[in-house]
């Protein structure tokens, strides 16, 4: 199983990131998360932000990822913390097999990985027991960019980067797969170009990329991925979306 090799290259960093560490996002995934659930899964775990608030609600909490490194950060931050009912494995998603079902899954920050969207959506609900919850926190891809420009942009930063979804995309898939969208909500954050491009630096190759693609675009398709040329701010949305599984499929 391979180590994704954007995350093993910089998982110090993200272990660092104030915003993956408390980000607006992680503290509305907090609120949506239910108290006393008994299993709870946290899908590409990273450095176990997710997994440390999950400890707090959860009887038992298991946290996988599919780069060791990530895992390695993640138990890290557990143990400094002195909890004791989160355990790791490192698997990828479509690869991993559980005779549990789950009370709670959640995935941020990472869905925009995942190449099979399908897999992920049907085997969520394969191992949520009914009426459990499947919270999503995802960067948003743009309704109208016909042109999918906004991954296209992303893509360069991160070439292990495969397609942030539309809004539309998430009532889709909840639709075929059995699920009830409960609660919603969608932040913006403003970054500089330097926050954008994080842990990338900003005099790398990479950088003069993303910066040649976004100066190559017009007016309005700037307008479209929320690019402020002139500031040099990326406008960048966020979605935070709970679900409910509500049938077998």
């Amino acid at each position: 199983m391979p180590e994704n090799p954007f995350f093993k290259k910089f998982a110090d960093e993200y272990s660092k990131s104030k915003s993956h560490k408390m980000g607006r996002d992680l503290i509305i995934l907090d609120e949506m998360i239910n108290n006393g659930a008994n299993n709870c899964l946290d899908v590409a775990t990273g450095t176990g932000f997710t997994a440390l608030e999950l400890s707090k609600k959860c009887k038992s909490v298991l946290a996988i990822d599919q780069t060791q490194s990530m895992i390695n950060k993640a138990k890290d931050l557990i143990d400094s913390k002195g909890i004791h009912n989160v355990n790791f494995l490192t698997t990828d998603f479509e690869n991993f097999e559980s005779r549990l079902k789950y009370d709670i899954i959640t995935i941020r920050r990472a869905l925009h990985h995942f190449k099979y969207k399908d897999i992920f959506f049907k085997k969520c609900n394969e191992i949520l027991n009914m009426n459990g919850n499947l919270i999503i926190v995802d960067m948003l891809s743009p309704e109208n960019d016909f042109q999918d420009l906004f991954n296209k942009l992303e893509t360069l930063r991160d070439k292990t980067h495969i397609g942030a979804l539309k809004e539309k995309d998430y009532e889709d898939y909840f639709q075929k797969f059995g699920f009830k969208d409960i609660d919603k909500k969608i932040v913006v954050e403003d970054l500089s170009f330097s926050e954008w491009l994080y842990p990338i630096k900003e005099n790398s190759e990479i950088a003069s990329q993303c910066l040649n693609f976004l100066n190559n675009l017009g007016a309005d398709d700037l307008k479209i991925i929320g690019y402020d040329k002139d500031n040099k701010i990326i406008h960048k949305s966020r979605i935070i979306v709970k679900a409910e599984k509500i049938k077998e499929i």
